[in-house]
């Protein structure tokens, strides 16, 4: 398949809109592909006002859009931006990637040093290390012990540089002990809000694009 391909695959699907950086802007649909000039027509998924000087002209974005008639697949374009209007942005795409996703890819690797705030409810700061993190779950490494069912709730924690705070609560479904010392945790998400939900999912659509940057980009 060729970049013509992939976008025509995209149009009308919701997207997630990212500045070059992998910053999130807002969520998006394309509207309108033309194939001889490689020009996209983006708006609001909501038709809402697209937010002022997000992406002013001659910036780089990236749409990074999930097919739901291919599950497990997705689609990252890359764009420069030539008119920025309230209602719509003319983009002029660059380059699209397509990539299979297995199971594993939607886990994203972390490897950050964190603290857990509350251990069931109780106030307890105890060091951690977030592994990796899905929109479902997270994968810890700490030197407490806790066993399975434990509710661990993590405080305004970042994901990736630059990226929102999270305030999640998680519970343990998986434990092992690791020769290193500590344990190792599977947990899975509980209790989440629509907004942390939300905000979880532009998390992993930014780490996701930023992943299939890199493996398109070796040398960034």
């Amino acid at each position: 398949m060729t970049m013509k391909d992939f976008i025509e695959c995209a149009v009308d699907l919701r997207c997630t809109v990212l500045t070059k950086d992998n910053q999130f802007l807002f969520v998006g649909r394309i509207t309108h592909y033309d194939p001889e000039t490689d020009m996209i027509r983006l708006v609001d998924y909501e038709r809402r006002l697209i937010p002022r000087n997000s992406a002013p002209e001659g910036s780089t974005v990236k749409l990074f859009i999930k097919l739901t008639q291919n599950k497990g697949e997705l689609i990252l374009i890359e764009g420069k931006v030539v008119k920025s209007m309230s209602l719509f942005l003319m983009i002029q795409a660059v380059q699209a990637v397509i990539k299979e996703e297995a199971r594993d890819n939607y886990r994203q690797n972390i490897m950050r040093p964190a603290a857990l705030s509350k251990v069931n409810e109780e106030p307890r700061e105890v060091p951690c290390t977030i592994l990796n993190v899905s929109a479902t779950g997270i994968a810890l490494q700490s030197p407490g012990l806790f066993q399975i069912g434990d509710i661990l709730e993590l405080t305004r924690q970042r994901f990736r540089v630059r990226g929102p705070e999270h305030t999640v609560k998680c519970k343990v479904v998986r434990m092992r002990g690791l020769t290193e010392g500590g344990y190792f945790y599977g947990c899975q998400f509980v209790e989440l809000t629509q907004e942390e939900e939300n905000r979880l999912y532009q998390d992993m659509f930014a780490l996701q694009a930023a992943e299939m940057y890199k493996q398109r980009n070796p040398k960034f």
